[in-house]
Parts: structure tokens; sequence; C-alpha cells
């Protein structure tokens, strides 16, 4: 996602001190650990695709030989090309994943709602900042308001903070969920989930 400056010559700035900010996640099915090894089948991206699970470091990952964006490669491949893992976007292959016919068991877990990267509340993050033109394309998006948090859709509404010492640029996000809206957000290298503040079930 990514935050329209004022006009390109927008300069960053250096938080003198811990600056109040809100971010919107999502609570996401994701597999269960114990099925290393195991042979699944699922159906994303209009495909059936089949392959091993593969657990690394508290992740699971899909290996297959099918080639979809955002690949990698893990400790573990089972012969396979590929390996995948859920946050990658794609979204289809952790709510359908079978193991002998039987449907994996998942736990919920908090994450943003364009990478699905898994957030801890209470830990830091940290990120780039690339700035093109009048945009930032690359860092950690939240909200001045809560308000424009839920004005961006369903999920888990977090207050958090943009660390003293931070870099960060101020601009404007569109939020759609009534209508076209200007939120005015922020773009920082640095932040921290501090604690849920409003909470509503992702519709998934």
């Amino acid at each position: 996602m990514c935050l329209t400056l004022k006009n390109a010559n927008t300069k960053s700035k250096i938080a003198e001190e811990d600056i109040v900010v809100y971010k919107r996640l999502i609570e996401v099915d994701f597999p269960k650990p114990g099925y290393h090894g195991k042979e699944f089948t699922a159906r994303f991206c209009g495909r059936k695709c089949s392959g091993v699970i593969s657990e690394q470091d508290g992740d699971t990952y899909f290996c297959m030989n099918n080639n979809y964006v955002g690949s990698l490669k893990v400790n573990e491949m089972f012969n396979y090309r590929t390996a995948y893992l859920p946050e990658k976007g794609l979204d289809g292959i952790f709510r359908n994943v079978m193991v002998n016919e039987v449907s994996v068991d998942t736990i919920k877990k908090l994450t943003t709602p364009y990478q699905y990267v898994k957030i801890k509340i209470g830990s830091t993050y940290n990120s780039a900042l690339e700035k093109t033109s009048n945009e930032i394309r690359e860092g950690l998006h939240s909200f001045k308001h809560l308000s424009d948090a839920i004005e961006d859709g369903d999920g888990v509404y977090v207050q958090c903070v943009i660390p003293k010492g931070s870099e960060y640029y101020e601009g404007i996000f569109i939020v759609r969920r009534n209508g076209v809206g200007y939120a005015e957000s922020y773009a920082s290298d640095k932040l921290t989930y501090v604690k849920i503040v409003h909470a509503h079930r992702a519709v998934l």
C-alpha cells in the first residue's frame, strides 16, 4: 500500500517523541504445526496443486512444483522446486489445504491485510523507506486516527507507536469502506504494536 505525499519535495522527519498511531489487522487461518513431511493437496489461483508441507522456524511452507509469485527455498524442499509461505499473498492456500482428504487444522493469527505479515502485539517491526516521486512505496503504514483505520475495512484495530528516533513521512491514504475518503497517515521505518483497542472478526 502506498502513502501519497503532499508533493515530490516532501521530506522525511525524525520522531522527537513517540507518536501514537493506529493500524488495521485481520485474523487469518494458518495451518497448525505438526504436518512436517505430510503430502497435501490444495486449490488456489484456479489450479489444483499438490506437494509436501515443510515446517521451519515456526513457519509452515508448501513445497511444490507449481510456479507462482513469491516462491522461496527452505532447508527441506522434499525434492520439490518451489516453496511458499501463506503471507506471500497466496491467500487461497491456507484455507483449503487437505492431508489425506482431511482439512488441515488451522489457528488464527493477526496479520497485515495486504501482505499477510504475521504480527505479535507488543513487538516492534522495522522496514526500509522507499520514496518514489510523491509516494512512499515501502515502509510501515499507519493511520493518524482510529476512525480512519476502522473506515479502511473489517478487522482488528490496534494502537501503535512510531518510536522516538524513527524516520517517518506524513501523507494521505485512500480508504474505501464507505465511499472514497482520504485519511491522514504515516509511513515509518519502525512501528510498535501496543494493544488491541477495537476488534471485529474479518470475513475471509
